[in-house]
């Protein structure tokens, strides 16, 4: 009896899902690894001080040139493991993007389309929806500076000012609501 119920199950993969999580995972890894490859290459690697973290391009150099090119079995085996990291890699962004896209900004910022076309006024919140595009705006711009002081591995007094400057900007942005 167990049998057939489990043989009734269906695992729904249809095209849609499977490149609508492996197109934005591939985007990702890829544009990280350009990224940098240009940080490595292309800047002059004596203004950055100590080596800076590089995990895509890491992972590259050791899944594409320590020679298992000679062997089709492991060959194989890592790009059925690459397709399921991007897969894995698109669904951890879709959530990510779907809680502060979908969610945050246009809920909240913007508003759905239904609530215009149907005149309807959106009632209990405490915030405008200025407030929550400011919010938006200024911890994508913190954590893409965060994310390049990682990644040069930038400790100079400048940086820091830049950074502790829109800190204070976000804050009041959250403050003044």
């Amino acid at each position: 009896m167990e049998n057939s119920s489990l043989s009734n199950i269906k695992i729904p993969i249809n095209a849609y899902d499977l490149f609508g999580y492996l197109i934005p995972g591939l985007t990702f890894v890829v544009s990280s690894f350009l990224f940098e490859y240009y940080l490595l290459h292309r800047i002059d690697t004596s203004t950055i001080e100590g080596v800076f973290h590089k995990p895509f391009y890491t992972l590259a150099e050791l899944v594409f040139f320590n020679g298992i090119a000679d062997n089709w079995i492991l060959s194989a085996f890592t790009i059925i493991v690459i397709i399921c990291m991007l897969y894995v890699v698109g669904h951890i962004l879709s959530s990510i993007s779907s809680l502060f896209i979908d969610r945050i900004l246009v809920s909240k910022g913007y508003g759905y389309p239904y609530e215009y076309l149907l005149n309807f006024k959106s009632v209990g919140d405490a915030y405008s929806s200025a407030f929550y595009k400011g919010v938006f705006m200024w911890l994508n711009t913190i954590i893409l500076l965060y994310y390049i002081r990682r990644c040069l591995e930038l400790n100079n007094v400048a940086f820091n000012i830049i950074i502790g400057i829109i800190n204070y900007f976000f804050i009041v942005t959250i403050l003044c609501k």
